[in-house]
Order: structure tokens, then C-alpha cells, then sequence
């Protein structure tokens, strides 16, 4: 029987709230009438800052060696970072 990593559930509870508010922050942005002709920004530097720290504390409460973060609105991104490292141990 092939055991599941510890913390896999839990990011991909993570990853699934990431997704669930990305997609209704666009949703609710659209609204009606024209769409703008540039979206207004997903999350302000300070709620990216917040973000980044809580994913930081997470990683090292949940014990994960590494992870990687893409927030993605329309075609651009706008955020991105790796945590951690490959394996645990190593630099």
C-alpha cells in the first residue's frame, strides 16, 4: 500500500483555495457590460507580501522541503516563487 506524503493533502487544499478565489476574484471582476481592456490587478504588493509569508510559514509548519507557487490573471503572471528546497538536508 503506497502511503500519501505527509502534507500532500493539506496543499492541495491549498492549491485548490488558490484556485476556487482566483477564479471567483474573475468571475465577480466581470461583472457585466464591456470587459476592461486591462483586468485590475488579482492581489495589491501587500496582500502578494501576506501571501508569500503565509505560504512560508505553512511550508515549514507542514514539514514540506520545497514548493512552487505561479498565480496566473489572463495571460500574465503575477506572482511566482519557489520555497524550500529540493530535498531535505541539502541546500
Amino acid at each position: 500500500m503506497r502511503r500519501t506524503p505527509r502534507g500532500a493533502l493539506r496543499l492541495g487544499a491549498l492549491w485548490c483555495g488558490l484556485v476556487f478565489f482566483g477564479s471567483t476574484t474573475a468571475a465577480a471582476q466581470r461583472g457585466g457590460g464591456t470587459p476592461p481592456t486591462k483586468p485590475a490587478p488579482l492581489l495589491s504588493a501587500a496582500q502578494l507580501r501576506t501571501l508569500d509569508e503565509h505560504i512560508e510559514k505553512v511550508r515549514q509548519q507542514w514539514e514540506m522541503p520545497g514548493l512552487a507557487i505561479a498565480i496566473v490573471q489572463g495571460d500574465s503572471v503575477v506572482f511566482s516563487k519557489g520555497y524550500g528546497v529540493k530535498e531535505l538536508g541539502k541546500t
